[in-house]
C-alpha cells in the first residue's frame, strides 16, 4: 500500500509540470508585461500616477487577459453582429511597430495606413492621440485619423476614434449629443467598432477634430477657432502663466485661421482676455454683450449644467470660434466628460462657474436671461425626453458591444455594465431635478408687490431666485388708451438708474404688459482654483407708470417667469435694496425714436447709429473717404423714380468712401428703394470686417428694389450678404470691380435684375439657397451665376450674354435651370471641384433651354450636367453631360410636353433639387417653350 502512494505521489511530481508549466508561462508573461508598462509609462513618463504603479497594472493585465480570452473563446460561437458601425483600417506592420517603438513620444508622429470604405482603400495618416496616459497607456488605445483631401469621411477629414477612459464609457459620447439637441456647437460623434488589419479592437467613439470644416459643416463662415489648453503636451514651460488662459492670449493657439487676417493675429482673443479681467467695470461687461453671441453663450451655459460638468476650466478644454461676420464670440463644446463627478457622488448643482469666462458671464445680465431662456426651451420642447430616450437605446446597445469588446477598459464586462446602468438613471436623475433646481418653479420665489403704493400709478417689485420675471402684467381698474410708459429704478453702488421701458396694452386696454426681463441680485462669490458660486438675494425694483388717467388705479399684478401667469403677493412695504455687481438686471427693450434725414447729409469717419434711420426720397448722403455708416438697428431708404436716394462720395475726385453696413437682427425688415449707391469700398478692423460698398451681415427680412449700385472700389464686393434673407427686385448692378453681388450663408430672391460690366462674378453663391428669375447677365468678367460650396440654386426665364462663364456650379453645389437663354459666353455651363473640403463636384440640370456659342457644357471630375429638351448651337461633349430630347436645330419650340424628366432618367445628384422645386417657380416656367422667350 505504502509503495502505491509512492508510486502515486512519483506519477504526480514527473506529470506536474502539465500543470505548473501553463501557470508559470502565464504568470511570467503577465509579470513582464506589467514591468514592461510601468516602467514605460510610469517610471519613464508618468512618474507617480496612482494607476500606473505595479500593482494596479498587474491587476489590469490579469483582468485583460481573462477577458481577451473569454471573447475568443465565444467568437465562434457568438451568432450576434455589432449594432455599430464598423471602420476598417490597414496598418503596415512595420508602420504599427514604428509607432510602438518607444512610447509615448514614438505614437504622436503620423504614419501611413489606409481605411476601407465602398470595398476601397484609400490613404489615411495614424497616430495616437491623447495628452495624457489613460489615452494610450493601454491595450486600447485612442487614435487620430487623417484623410486625403481627394477622400474625406462623411465630410471631415481629421477623426478622433477615442477608447473609453471611464466605467461608464459613454458620458461624453452622450454628451456631444446633448449639445447638438441643444443647438450648441459640437464636434460631430458616433459609436464605432474598429478593426486594425483584420483585428476587432473594439467599441471606440468616433469624435470629429475641430478645424474649419466644423463651421462649415454647420453653416458658419470661416473664421478663428481659438484653442486654450495647458495641460499634458500643451503645458508651458518655466516663464509662462500656467495656471490661467486669462491671462494672456499667448498660451492659446489657432486651430482654424480667418485668412483675411495674418496668421499669428489674435486682437479679438486679445479683446476678449481684456474685458474678463476688467469685468468688474460696467464698460466691460457692455461691450461682453456686444462681442459676445449671449444665446449661443447662454445654451453653453444650460449644457453645462445639465451634464454637470466641470471640464471646461481655467487651463483646458476650451475651443472658441471667433465669427468675423457678426464679430462675436461662440463656444465649442470639447471633452465635457458629463455627469462624471454626479457618478461619483458630487450633489447636483443648478450652475458651474469653473473659470475666470464663466465668472465674468455670470456678472452678466444679458448672459443670466439667455442661460435661463436656453434652460425653459430645453425642458418646454421635451428635449429631455428625447434624450433620455437616446440614452436608454445607447446603453442598451452598449450592453451587447460590451461582452464582445477584446479590449475593453475597465476589462470587466460585468463592472463595465454597473456603470453604464449607473450613468442612465443619473442622467435621468439629474434631469428630474428641472423643477427644483433648473427652473425653479417654486412659488415662494414669487415677485413681491408693496400693496400700500398701488392707489398711486407706482409700485415696488422685489424679485428672488435666480431667473428673470420675463413679463409682468398689470390689471388696471378702467382701460387705458392713451400710449403709457413705464419708468423702471434700480440702485446700484454708483447711484440710481433710470429706464424708459414700452408698456403694451392688452384686453382693450385694461392689462398693461412689461416685458422688462428683471433679474434679482446676483453676485458671483469666488471661491478656490478660479471656481466661484452664484448667491442670490432679492433684486428691488420701483416702476412708474406714466400717461395712466387720474382715476385708473392698478388692481392686481401677475408675473410670468417662463411658465404661466403667477399672481403676485402683496405686502405693506419693501425695503429698498442695491444691487451688488449685477450688469444690466432688466432687459433694455425699448423702443428708440427714429433718426429721419432728408437733403444733404454729410458723414465722414465711422458712425454707428443704434436707433431706426428713416431716409426721405432725394436725400444725398456724402460720405467723406473711409466713411462709414454701421446701423444696427431698421433703415427705411424709400426714395422715388423721380426723387431717388444717393450714397456718393463727397467731393468728386476723393478716395473711395467705406461701407454703408446692416448688422444684427436689430435691422430686420429694412428696405432700400430707389436708390442710387456709387463709388464705395469696404473697411476692416481689428473685430470686423466689411467686405462690401453695401455689407448686410446678419439681417433677416431685407427688401431691396428699384435700385442701382456701380463702380465701386478697393475691396472685392460691390453687395455682400450673410446669414441674410434678401430679396432684390428690379436692382442695377454696373461696373462692379470685383463680384458685383456676394451672398454668403443666405437665402436670397432676385428678379427683374441686370448684371452688367462686372469685373468678376456678377452673382457669388457660398452655402446659399437662391432663387433667380427674369434677370439677366452680360459681359461679366468671369462667371454670370457661380454656384459654390454646397449651394442651391433655382433659376427660371434668365438671360446670360457675353460672360467669360454663364452659370457655374461647384463643390457639392447644384443648380436647376428652367427656360434659360445663353448667348455667346465662352463657355455656357461648367461643372467642377475646386474646394476639397465639400468632398463633391457641382451639377447642373439645364431644361427648356437655348445655348449658343462655341463650348455649350463642361464637367469636371465629381460633377455632373444633365440637360432636357434643349436647344444646343455647339453639341455638349464628355462622359460626365448627359443629354435628353438634345438637338441642334429648333431654339424656340419645346419638344416634349414635359417640364422635367422622367423621375428614372434624372441623375442621382439631383434627385433631390428636383424635389425640392419651389411651386412658385414652376407655375412661371413654360414647358413648351426654350429659352426666356425674349426671342420668341
Amino acid at each position: 500500500m505504502k509503495h502505491d502512494v509512492i508510486r502515486y505521489v512519483r506519477q504526480i511530481f514527473l506529470w506536474s509540470w502539465l500543470i505548473t508549466m501553463p501557470i508559470s508561462l502565464v504568470g511570467g508573461y503577465i509579470v513582464y508585461r506589467a514591468a514592461d508598462r510601468t516602467y514605460t509609462y510610469s517610471v519613464r513618463f508618468a512618474g507617480q500616477a496612482e494607476e500606473l504603479q505595479f500593482d494596479r497594472i498587474a491587476r489590469y493585465e490579469v483582468n485583460q487577459l481573462a477577458n481577451f480570452a473569454r471573447v475568443k473563446s465565444f467568437e465562434a460561437f457568438r451568432k450576434e453582429v455589432s449594432n455599430l458601425r464598423s471602420l476598417y483600417i490597414v496598418i503596415p506592420e512595420a508602420n504599427l511597430a514604428q509607432l510602438e517603438s518607444h512610447m509615448p513620444q514614438s505614437g504622436f508622429e503620423y504614419v501611413a495606413g489606409r481605411i476601407i470604405r465602398d470595398g476601397k482603400l484609400s490613404k489615411v495618416k495614424v497616430k495616437y492621440r491623447g495628452d495624457t496616459f489613460y489615452r494610450w497607456a493601454w491595450d486600447k488605445k485612442s487614435i487620430r485619423i487623417k484623410t486625403s483631401k481627394k477622400s474625406l469621411f462623411d465630410g471631415i477629414r481629421s477623426i478622433n476614434l477615442l477608447a473609453p477612459r471611464t466605467p461608464e464609457q459613454v458620458n461624453n459620447y452622450l454628451s456631444y449629443r446633448l449639445a447638438k439637441m441643444m443647438g450648441v456647437l459640437a464636434p460631430k460623434t458616433e459609436l464605432v467598432r474598429l478593426v486594425i488589419n483584420g483585428e476587432d479592437r473594439g467599441v471606440h467613439i468616433l469624435v470629429e477634430q475641430i478645424k474649419e470644416l466644423t463651421l462649415r459643416n454647420a453653416a458658419l463662415m470661416p473664421g478663428d477657432i481659438y484653442r486654450g489648453e495647458l495641460i499634458g503636451k500643451d503645458r508651458f514651460g518655466p516663464g509662462a502663466p500656467t495656471d490661467s488662459l486669462f491671462r494672456s492670449a499667448a498660451v492659446w493657439d489657432k486651430v482654424a485661421i480667418n485668412n483675411h487676417y495674418p496668421e499669428p493675429s489674435k486682437a479679438p482673443l486679445e479683446h476678449l482676455i481684456k474685458l474678463v479681467q476688467q469685468s468688474h467695470l460696467p464698460s466691460a461687461q457692455k461691450q461682453l454683450s456686444q462681442i459676445m453671441d449671449m444665446k449661443a453663450w447662454g445654451r453653453f451655459a444650460a449644457f453645462e449644467s445639465l451634464t454637470q460638468t466641470t471640464h471646461t476650466d481655467e487651463i483646458h478644454n476650451w475651443r472658441i470660434y471667433f465669427d468675423p461676420w457678426r464679430s462675436r464670440f461662440v463656444p465649442i463644446v470639447w471633452d465635457p466628460m458629463g455627469w462624471h463627478n454626479t457618478l461619483r457622488g458630487q450633489p447636483i448643482r443648478s450652475e458651474f462657474i469653473q473659470n475666470s469666462l464663466m465668472k465674468a458671464l455670470y456678472s452678466n445680465g444679458d448672459f443670466i436671461r439667455a442661460r435661463s431662456g436656453a434652460l425653459h426651451t430645453f425642458f418646454d420642447n421635451n428635449t429631455d425626453k428625447e434624450f433620455l430616450k437616446l440614452v436608454s437605446k445607447t446603453i442598451r446597445i452598449m450592453v451587447k458591444e460590451v461582452s464582445s469588446d477584446p479590449y475593453l477598459n475597465p476589462p470587466q464586462p460585468d463592472t463595465v455594465n454597473r456603470w453604464l446602468r449607473l450613468l442612465e438613471r443619473k442622467i435621468g436623475y439629474v434631469f428630474g431635478e428641472k423643477d427644483d433646481i433648473f427652473l425653479e418653479n417654486d412659488p415662494r420665489l414669487n415677485l413681491v408687490i408693496a400693496s400700500t403704493r398701488l392707489d398711486a400709478h407706482n409700485l415696488d417689485l422685489l424679485v428672488r431666485g435666480k431667473h428673470p420675471v420675463k413679463q409682468l402684467r398689470l390689471n388696471l381698474s378702467e382701460a387705458a388708451s392713451a400710449p403709457i410708459r413705464a419708468v423702471v429704478r434700480y440702485n446700484l453702488p454708483t447711484g440710481e438708474e433710470e429706464i424708459d421701458f414700452p408698456v403694451v396694452a392688452t384686453n382693450a386696454g385694461k392689462h398693461l404688459l412689461i416685458r422688462g426681463g428683471f433679474l434679482p441680485d446676483l453676485t458671483v462669490r469666488p471661491e478656490v482654483n478660479h471656481r466661484s458660486t452664484l448667491q442670490s438675494d432679492p433684486g428691488f425694483y420701483r416702476i412708474e407708470l406714466k400717461g395712466l388717467p387720474p382715476r385708473t388705479r392698478i388692481l392686481s399684478a401677475e408675473v410670468d417667469r417662463g411658465h404661466g401667469w403667477i399672481p403676485t403677493e402683496s405686502v405693506e412695504s419693501i425695503t429698498p435694496a442695491v444691487f451688488s455687481q449685477l450688469y444690466a438686471p432688466v432687459a433694455l427693450d425699448t423702443v428708440s425714436e427714429p433718426i429721419v434725414w432728408s437733403g444733404e447729409v454729410t458723414l465722414e469717419g465711422h458712425h454707428i447709429l443704434d436707433r431706426p434711420l428713416v431716409i426721405e426720397p432725394g436725400t444725398s448722403v456724402n460720405l467723406g473717404p473711409e466713411a462709414t455708416l454701421v446701423l444696427k438697428n431698421r433703415l427705411i431708404a424709400e426714395g422715388t423714380e423721380e426723387m431717388p436716394i444717393r450714397f456718393r462720395p463727397a467731393i468728386g475726385e476723393q478716395r473711395p468712401w467705406g461701407a454703408v453696413v446692416l448688422s444684427g437682427r436689430g435691422a430686420d425688415g429694412s428696405v432700400l428703394s430707389h436708390c442710387e449707391m456709387t463709388g464705395g469700398s469696404g473697411l476692416k478692423g481689428d473685430l470686423f470686417e466689411y467686405s462690401a460698398m453695401l455689407s448686410i451681415h446678419d439681417v433677416k427680412d431685407v427688401v431691396i428694389s428699384d435700385c442701382l449700385f456701380r463702380d465701386n472700389h478697393v475691396v472685392d464686393d460691390m453687395v455682400h450678404t450673410v446669414y441674410t434673407d434678401i430679396r432684390f427686385d428690379r436692382v442695377h448692378f454696373k461696373n462692379a470691380l470685383s463680384d458685383a453681388l456676394d451672398l454668403d450663408i443666405s437665402k436670397a430672391i432676385i428678379s427683374d435684375s441686370c448684371f452688367e460690366n462686372n469685373g468678376n462674378d456678377a452673382v457669388d453663391l457660398m452655402t446659399t439657397e437662391a432663387r433667380i428669375t427674369d434677370s439677366h447677365f452680360e459681359n461679366n468678367g468671369d462667371k454670370g451665376v457661380s454656384v459654390g460650396e454646397n449651394s442651391q440654386l433655382y433659376a427660371v426665364n434668365n438671360t446670360f450674354e457675353g460672360n467669360f462663364i454663364g452659370l457655374q456650379s461647384k463643390d457639392r453645389s447644384t443648380a436647376v435651370l428652367l427656360n434659360q437663354t445663353f448667348k455667346n459666353n465662352s463657355t455656357a455651363l461648367h461643372a467642377y471641384k475646386k474646394n476639397w473640403r465639400y468632398g463633391d463636384g457641382g451639377a447642373i440640370l439645364l431644361a427648356k433651354s437655348t445655348v449658343s456659342g462655341d463650348v455649350s457644357a463642361t464637367a469636371q471630375k465629381n460633377s455632373a450636367i444633365q440637360i432636357f429638351d434643349s436647344y444646343l448651337q455647339t453639341p455638349a461633349k464628355g462622359k460626365r453631360i448627359d443629354t435628353l430630347a438634345v438637338e441642334h436645330q429648333n431654339p424656340i419650340t419645346a419638344l416634349k410636353r414635359d417640364l422635367l424628366p422622367d423621375p428614372s432618367q434624372i441623375n442621382p445628384r439631383l434627385v433631390d433639387a428636383l424635389k425640392n422645386i419651389p411651386w412658385e417657380l414652376l407655375q412661371q416656367a413654360n414647358y413648351a417653350q426654350r429659352g426666356d422667350g425674349t426671342d420668341g
